[in-house]
């Protein structure tokens, strides 16, 4: 995060911003990014807790997270899954002072289970990515992640100035 509380597009993923608000649906309530160092609610979680996170969109407690399961992450293999819980254990510790996640409006709550905001992946037990190699296969797999990814960017560039992923 920028001084201003906007998403720089550089390390440490410390979370914090308030894409509800940000995006003009502050009515909805707020869905803060998470502080994805061990220095947040990811110290308190463990490696297939994480992996719940990001397959189903499922908290500790098995409640649905609002924003994680609209993203394709449920489709993500389990090898890659694994690999970002890797990667995000691998961060040195950061705090953050802002109260992290999701807290829907009756609103919100409404928009989202009217499916307004997308439908929830529900996921699946395993995934197991296609091989490697120049196929359709395999590019079409590749391609949710990079729609993701320019998603997500187009969001994130509305607030800084550079790329994210």
């Amino acid at each position: 995060m920028d001084a201003n509380g906007n998403p720089s597009g550089e390390l440490p993923l410390s979370g914090g911003w308030d894409i509800t608000a940000a995006e003009g649906f502050g009515f909805a309530g707020d869905m803060v990014t998470e502080n994805l160092t061990p220095g947040g609610k990811l110290a308190g979680y463990s490696d297939g807790e994480l992996f719940r996170v990001l397959r189903y969109g499922l908290n500790q407690d098995g409640d649905l997270l609002a924003f994680m399961p609209l993203l394709p992450y449920a489709q993500l293999s389990d090898a890659d899954t694994e690999a970002i819980i890797a990667y995000l254990r691998s961060q040195p510790p950061v705090e953050q002072p802002v109260t992290t996640g999701d807290k829907l409006t009756f609103v919100g709550a409404v928009f989202y289970g009217a499916g307004i905001f997308g439908t929830p992946d529900p996921g699946t037990a395993s995934v197991t990515a296609p091989p490697e190699g120049i196929t359709a296969e395999y590019g079409q797999y590749v391609a949710k992640f990079y729609a993701l990814r320019t998603t997500l960017n187009k969001i994130l560039m509305k607030s800084c100035s550079r790329s994210i992923l």
